[in-house]
């Protein structure tokens, strides 16, 4: 059988240490970081809207472990192949972001489902994200809502327009980068400020700021602000 290719890679900028938990998130990490170090559940299962930390944690998962493990990025595949599932239960932790992708394709939840099955029956654990809960994803397949639902669960919850200040700072911390008070909030209200966004923007910032040799300032948070094609 021809070998199936998979060109994705686990991001090592993401780790635990620089994801800010907040204050609703701490049993979900606590709990993902004991889990790494035990056998049972075999799955583990998060979900969330866009842009609350997903892939953060789901790479800083694999970043922590040191078994053998695979990252499927769902959504960045123009076209999933049911073959993609094949064999996987070889690996120790197998990492599948956005299953929301094949909610509804009946020979895609099949193969996973199959999955499942094999990896409880092997050594290896399976970590997921999604954008709802498993009863709530579009599932075709029962079974595989009942089979998610087995392990653990867990949502990544929205931070609150405080707390993304703090997170703010926290990233910007974490780059030796001091952003006044009143330029956070100048970014908050002009910017777009789920976590996604607000890391891009901290890294855009550092690479200004070393480009310029200046700290930063009001200024060039506009000037990165208002022009994408900068730094």
């Amino acid at each position: 059988m021809k070998q199936l290719i998979l060109p994705f890679f686990q991001s090592t900028e993401f780790n635990f240490e620089n994801f800010y938990i907040g204050n609703s998130n701490h049993e979900l990490v606590e709990s993902l970081l004991e889990w790494l170090n035990c056998e049972f559940p075999k799955v583990f299962y998060f979900w969330g809207d866009v842009a609350t930390g997903k892939t953060h944690l789901l790479n800083a998962a694999l970043n922590q472990c040191s078994d053998s493990a695979i990252y499927l990025p769902l959504k960045e595949f123009s076209k999933i192949e049911p073959r993609v599932f094949d064999n996987l239960e070889r690996i120790n932790i197998v990492a599948l972001d956005d299953i929301d992708t094949i909610s509804g394709d009946h020979e895609l939840e099949t193969k996973f489902f199959n999955l499942l099955n094999k990896v409880i029956l092997s050594e290896g654990k399976v970590i997921i994200t999604g954008r709802n809960h498993p009863n709530k994803q579009g599932f075709e397949l029962n079974d595989l809502v009942s089979r998610l639902c087995s392990g653990l669960l867990y949502k990544v919850s929205l931070l609150a327009d405080e707390e993304r200040k703090k997170a703010l700072a926290f990233l910007a911390s974490k780059r030796g980068i001091k952003i006044e008070p009143r330029h956070m909030d100048y970014i908050m209200k002009h910017f777009k400020r789920d976590m996604t966004n607000l890391s891009l923007l901290i890294d855009k910032l550092d690479r200004a700021s070393l480009s310029e040799g200046k700290p930063v300032s009001l200024n060039l948070i506009k000037k990165v602000t208002t022009d994408s094609n900068i730094y």
